[in-house]
């Protein structure tokens, strides 16, 4: 081949022999040719479908923050107008501009707002895009680089994206490519990359995975299906692995650090796909430090391919099937040092500064104490997108599924109408983002919880609420052993799914107050303290209001504050000034009453004599036994009914002083005249 020649593709793969030039000028973009009359690249797009006359696909805007993964938000029209269900309206322009950044568009004129005098836009920065592959991987060649190969990675049978391999002084070097509607432009493609050669890959038999296509084209050559993911090392997540689910592959690892941790990542990825794939990791021997199936294959050229293969499928054979989930296959250790340099992405928080998607959470309430309500009102907040569910921010809209196990589907729909109600919502503002699964009088154990993984990936849920959770404990709640595999499915849920796990769980019998926050769930220890947030909900010493405390094991501790259900509305709101005492069986009597009957006549008799201070007249009524709540409504009802006064002092510091009418109109004398005698200081 002569130099500035392409070879034609063959099997996905472009083949240069000879140095090009380094790319130096942007190059003007290409007439568009649409292929379809929509307005947007469909090529790039994920879980394309066509029905009613109008195109479904993955959401890409959605897609970048780990969202529509069932591929329900974006619709395009036949005329070209297209919106994301979760983004509509005026609100929603931000997030349309941003699928045009991520997926281009066909004609990029007829989108833009007509010029006027007022506002003239701003020239449009040149883009980087290329007519063909060919030339955007020569031309963008680095300095003193060689381009060897291209690898072509289409996607439901168009362009998609591209990998340029360029042999650099010392190594190697790698650039990628994604197609437009207007020809190739630089960098990595939008959404999820495809495998390598997947087109190639049999629907039945052994397929093998290796890290880079240099190496599957050299199993390839071998008579080996073999394939990889686009990135390297580091990125296995970038690819989508679906079409390897239920199947049984081999992995051969390259002979590093890097390797390794490649194959637990690919390992952790398969394990979790529905179903799970089984991989087999295969560690070929004599590799060099960094060796691959390339370097094996040199060790090994004086033999025949068909003796190569062979030797490789006997290693294959034995090895055992694995996945990190199911065998507990422990990761490889990282190096601190290499690991501390590393960017990782922050957690993805749900209730800020508590619990973050792929963890869990217990709700542990006495009975009767509405932690149903507790949930269900957290459920609607999230899924609402509401700014704050009591006193926790709430970052961005979740998608939940709500699986109710104890209440008929009749009483659980008028507690969803109420508690919509009394949230100021319709079911508009819920979108579809509130999954409700009822199973009363169902036989669901914890058996029920593979099935529950299926639901989740079906419909892309962020938390998953389970309302409650001894509902799927078949065994004796206080036997660790009977447990276990109850906790071992919670933890594959999140573990497969990345969702977040909140449940409801009930305290022991007598007063929940004389123990422990972490002490109070009952049944066996490990099933009180295996969750990553604890949100404890205890009585209050003032009948009918509730403290509240969170244990989170990520997170700092959050001061205890107190809640109250306000029956009018119908869910709870945060007591404001309420000290979050808790109840306990010394502070709260036999008969179920707090402290001694008292009366306005009681309030009244601590400023018989002289005014007080406010704060020292709220302390005497305490002492007397009002709660601090009792104390604040008798001043404010005693004041209204004018049996009460009150007076802001002249002196300084200023004090508000409360008394008996009488006794306040003296005390004001008495500052007016300061030579009558009984001044209060």
């Amino acid at each position: 081949m002569t130099a500035g020649t392409v070879d034609k593709p063959v099997n996905g793969i472009l083949d240069w022999d000879s140095p090009v030039d380094r790319c130096t000028a942007e190059q003007p973009a290409r007439a568009p040719v649409p292929t379809v009359s929509i307005g947007l690249d469909i090529s790039r797009l994920e879980k394309v479908r066509h029905t009613g006359g109008k195109t479904i696909a993955r959401c890409p805007a959605c897609a970048e923050a780990g969202r529509d993964k069932a591929g329900e938000h974006l619709f395009i029209g036949p005329d070209g107008k297209f919106g994301c269900v979760d983004n509509p309206g005026p609100q929603g322009e931000a997030h349309r501009k941003r699928i045009f950044v991520l997926i281009g568009i066909v004609d990029p004129e007829s989108t833009r707002p007509p010029r006027t005098a007022q506002a003239k836009p701003a020239p449009a920065k040149p883009t980087r895009t290329f007519t063909s592959i060919e030339q955007a991987a020569k031309q963008c060649t680095p300095q003193g680089a060689t381009l060897q190969k291209v690898y072509l990675y289409p996607k439901n049978g168009q362009e998609f994206g591209a990998v340029a391999r360029y042999r650099i002084p010392g190594g190697k070097k790698f650039l990628q490519f994604h197609a437009t509607s207007a020809g190739w432009a630089t960098g990595a493609p939008a959404g999820k990359w495809p495998l390598y050669r997947e087109k190639e890959l049999p629907t039945i038999g052994q397929t093998n995975i290796f890290e880079g296509e240099q190496c599957v084209d050299a199993a390839v050559e071998l008579g080996m299906h073999a394939t990889c993911s686009a990135g390297g090392a580091k990125a296995a997540d970038k690819t989508d692995w679906s079409p390897l689910a239920g199947r049984d592959p081999d992995l051969y690892p390259d002979n590093d650090t890097p390797g390794e941790a490649y194959a637990a990542d690919v390992a952790r990825i398969l394990g979790a796909l529905n179903p799970p794939a089984r991989v087999r990791i295969v560690r070929l021997p004599g590799l060099p430090s960094g060796g691959d199936i390339v370097d094996y294959l040199e060790a090994h050229d004086a033999a025949e391919p068909e003796t190569i293969r062979a030797e490789i499928e006997t290693l294959a054979a034995q090895a055992e099937p694995q996945t990190q989930i199911e065998a507990g296959q422990l990761p490889v250790p990282l190096n601190a040092a290499t690991w501390a340099l590393e960017i990782l992405p922050e957690p993805d928080q749900v209730f800020n500064g508590a619990f973050d998607l792929g963890t869990k959470t217990v709700i542990v309430a006495p009975s009767k104490l509405r932690k149903s309500f507790f949930l269900l009102q957290a459920a609607v907040s999230l899924a609402a997108g509401l700014p704050q569910f009591l006193a926790w921010d709430i970052p961005k809209p979740r998608r939940v599924l709500f699986w109710n196990l104890e209440i008929t589907p009749a009483h659980f729909h008028k507690r969803l109408l109420r508690m919509l109600r009394a949230l100021n919502l319709t079911p508009a503002d819920l979108g579809d983002r509130l999954l409700i699964l009822n199973t009363r009088g169902m036989d669901t154990t914890e058996a029920g919880l593979p099935q529950l993984v299926g639901i989740i990936k079906k419909f892309a849920v962020d938390v998953v609420m389970v309302d409650p959770i001894y509902k799927l404990i078949t065994g004796d709640e206080s036997k660790q052993e009977e447990i276990k595999y109850l906790l071992r499915g919670l933890d594959r849920l999140c573990t497969e799914t990345g969702a977040a796990v909140v449940y409801s769980h009930h305290t022991g019998k007598g007063f929940s107050g004389d123990r422990q926050a972490i002490d109070r769930a009952s049944g066996s220890g490990v099933l009180a303290r295996d969750f990553d947030c604890q949100i404890g909900l205890v009585p209050h010493i003032e009948d009918g209001l509730m403290v509240v405390e969170q244990i989170a094991r990520s997170y700092p501790p959050r001061d205890a504050f107190c809640i109250g259900w306000d029956n009018d509305r119908g869910c709870f709101a945060v007591e404001d000034g309420v000290k979050p005492v808790i109840q306990t069986s010394r502070n709260r009597n036999m008969s179920g009453r707090v402290g001694p009957t008292l009366a306005d006549e009681d309030a009244l008799a601590v400023v018989a004599g002289k005014p007080l201070p406010s704060n020292l007249f709220k302390a005497a009524l305490r002492q007397l036994g009002f709660t601090e709540r009792g104390a604040r409504e008798a001043q404010a009802r005693l004041l209204e009914a004018d049996q009460l006064a009150e007076l802001q002092t002249p002196t300084f510091p200023r004090r508000i002083m409360i008394g008996t009418p009488e006794g306040i109109e003296k005390l004001r004398q008495e500052y007016q005249n300061p030579k009558l005698a009984g001044l209060v200081s």
